[in-house]
């Protein structure tokens, strides 16, 4: 009985020593594959980093774009507002009337000091009679303006006399030009909003 005990602890010993090779055996082999795999993560989180940043700066961007586009269709409104309240003789004199771009910049202004309108543009179809007669445009502003970043669809003319006014502003103005360090550059686009009232007279 004794013999047999001792056969019994032997092979016991042994399946402990065995096992306990095999566990070195695995954990040495992890621990080779432990640097192979931190080096895949950090390639991996520099790839992905560059995409991760753009799209963030993306989102501020645009959110900004959003946010203050408030403020230019406010200025066309007060240009609109203004305009529809202007006799007819000075709606139809060569220039853009002074008081409409003025308000124009004034609401701008709310946005962030020293923001100016690139262009305001007026359409009226009222004549010098004040009755309904062509359409005729006028604009001003620091100089024409290209195609527009963000436009919106002017509403269709009303029945009747109207004045329409449409405020352009350059991108830098009213969004932080943060893509432009990764190729996208917005400095040579616009943003515009358009406001259509009644012609009411003075």
């Amino acid at each position: 009985m004794a013999q047999r005990s001792e056969d019994n602890t032997v092979r016991v010993n042994c399946l402990s020593t065995d096992a306990a090779a095999t566990i070195r055996a695995v954990g040495l082999r992890r621990s080779k594959r432990t640097p192979r795999r931190s080096a895949a993560v950090v390639l991996e989180s520099i790839l992905a980093l560059p995409v991760f940043v753009i799209m963030l700066m993306g989102l501020v961007e645009f959110g900004v774009l959003v946010e203050n586009l408030q403020y230019i269709q406010a200025a066309s409104r007060a240009g609109a507002m203004v305009a529809s309240r202007t006799a007819a003789a000075t709606l139809n004199q060569a220039a853009l009337p002074a008081d409409v771009l003025v308000a124009a910049n004034d609401e701008l202004g709310r946005m962030q000091t020293g923001v100016v309108a690139r262009q305001v543009r007026m359409e009226t179809n009222v004549d010098n009679a004040g009755a309904v007669g062509a359409t005729i445009s006028r604009t001003d502003g620091v100089s024409a303006a290209p195609n527009p970043y963000v436009t919106i669809t002017a509403p269709n003319a009303p029945a009747g006399a109207y004045v329409r006014v449409t405020v352009f502003v350059d991108v830098p103005d009213v969004t932080p030009n943060v893509l432009a360090a990764f190729g996208l550059d917005f400095k040579n686009e616009v943003v515009q909003q358009t406001t259509t009232f009644p012609w009411a007279g003075p």
